[in-house]
């Protein structure tokens, strides 16, 4: 095979080559007849260049959540960038968390998709005009998913536009480690009626029984029936990351 097609993922708003990389993982964990190889990497390099896009930092590639024995195409994948040095550089001060950890995926559904909150970063990089970003986000309303929202705050128009440096990305720990559960192509967060079962993207937060796309409340948002991810373990804490791009 001549490996996964990369273009497809160039849609309004793939504006780096973080997100692009995304798709392509959520694109592996999704179709069973895609397939991932040099090829690949090859059409990836050719649209970086051809967009003037910086290299992915190692340390996202070393963190991409990969499950050998469920999803073995998208360790693969990982396994191949990180060889890559055309697409993966180590630049090093590019990654920071967010001030906010969650110590159970109840308390991150209970803080992030229940109410509304301010989410605080701390940047220290001599690229950016301030050091402190906020997140606010707007939980859902209701039974209309399309009321949920997540905006930048800043504290002016310069400091607002830097927020196009950043890639944004879920993490959460388990088995002595964090993971990246990309969140770029998610959309909107949306539930099951009796709120017990909370959807982000592909990542399920409840019961395995109502993991049903049927189940779920919908908006106008486009919602794609993911291959489901339950992300409920025992041990668990989730915070949000940001790279400079």
């Amino acid at each position: 095979s001549s490996g996964i097609n990369a273009e497809w993922t160039l849609r309004p708003g793939v504006n780096n080559l973080y997100k692009l990389i995304d798709g392509i993982w959520l694109r592996l964990r999704q179709c069973d007849d895609d397939t991932v190889n040099e090829s690949t990497l090859e059409k990836l390099v050719g649209i970086k260049e051809r967009n003037g896009w910086k290299s992915v930092d190692y340390e996202y590639v070393d963190r991409l959540f990969v499950v050998n024995s469920g999803f073995p195409k998208c360790a693969k994948f990982v396994g191949l960038l990180k060889n890559c040095n055309r697409l993966v550089t180590r630049r090093g001060n590019t990654f920071y968390a967010s001030c906010t950890e969650y110590n159970s995926a109840e308390e991150f559904v209970e803080e992030i998709f229940k109410k509304d909150s301010d989410l605080k970063f701390w940047i220290d990089n001599p690229d950016f005009v301030d050091i402190s970003y906020t997140l606010s986000i707007t939980a859902m309303k209701g039974n209309n998913p399309d009321s949920s929202s997540m905006r930048w705050a800043a504290s002016s128009k310069e400091v607002l536009n830097e927020v196009s440096k950043l890639q944004f990305a879920l993490e959460r720990w388990r088995d002595g480690k964090w993971s990246i559960l990309p969140i770029t192509w998610c959309g909107k967060p949306t539930c099951v009626p009796s709120r017990k079962t909370w959807c982000w993207g592909y990542i399920w937060f409840g019961v395995n029984n109502d993991s049903n796309f049927e189940n779920l409340i919908k908006g106008n948002d486009s919602l794609i029936d993911w291959h489901p991810y339950v992300g409920i373990h025992q041990g668990c804490k989730y915070r949000f990351v940001l790279f400079v791009v």
